[in-house]
């Protein structure tokens, strides 16, 4: 703001942070939805103080934000729990609601998600099934529906040093052009479910049902999803 910059927040806003500095979502509902004990207790101490998820977007867009990464994830709240992610992200009018906040204040949001989630667990691996990642695909086309600018769905990859990277480093296909990118799968589940190209054409199918083939050459052309 001192400076008059025009910036925008590519690396990801927390969902789960706004949708419980909402007004109406109470304490307890936030130590319901949000495991972390660390975590709850900042946002509590917050909604004290009387902040609030539109004195943040507000303040945002008053220091001349313009764009954000809105880190929705996952429909699922299975999906979420296993990767150590809040589920309160998969309440639908929680997030709808700060996207509108968003959108009164001028600044557009780019909705990001994961499908194929693999995590290990105590006993068993859980994969994502193929109708867990086509509800996600739909809960980001109704949050476009609901004012969001786009939707960016990314595929789950083990990155090295991640905590589950170790527990899943037997899965992902060695010598691919990929690499470790979020935007092409390196693996297939391993229970047969879906395939790294079935994965693959999911996600571009989700992204040009939602912004068309032009919006999806655009993303080609730049390496990164539309930003006004």
């Amino acid at each position: 703001k001192t400076h008059d910059f025009a910036w925008v927040e590519e690396g990801g806003v927390s969902v789960y942070v706004l949708s419980a500095l909402m007004p109406h979502v109470h304490e307890g509902e936030v130590a319901h939805w949000i495991k972390n004990p660390a975590d709850a207790l900042k946002i509590i101490k917050a909604k004290r103080k009387g902040i609030t998820a539109e004195t943040i977007i507000r303040n945002m867009a008053e220091s001349g934000c313009y764009n954000v990464y809105f880190a929705v994830e996952s429909a699922s709240k299975t999906a979420l729990e296993t990767s150590n992610k809040p589920r309160i992200n998969t309440i639908k009018p929680l997030t709808k609601n700060v996207i509108s906040i968003f959108r009164k204040h001028g600044i557009k949001t780019t909705c990001g998600f994961i499908i194929g989630f693999v995590n290990p667990g105590k006993d068993t691996l859980f994969i994502e099934t193929v109708d867990s990642i086509e509800k996600t695909i739909k809960y980001g086309k109704e949050l476009k529906k609901a004012g969001a600018a786009f939707i960016n769905p990314f595929i789950f990859t083990p990155l090295p040093a991640a905590p589950h990277f170790e527990g899943l480093k037997h899965l992902i296909v060695p010598n691919t052009d990929e690499g470790f990118s979020h935007e092409f799968a390196t693996m297939d589940a391993p229970d047969g479910e879906w395939t790294r190209d079935e994965i693959n054409m999911l996600r571009i199918d989700a992204i040009v049902s939602s912004i068309g083939i032009k919006g999806y050459r655009s993303i080609l052309e730049t390496g990164t999803w539309p930003v006004e």
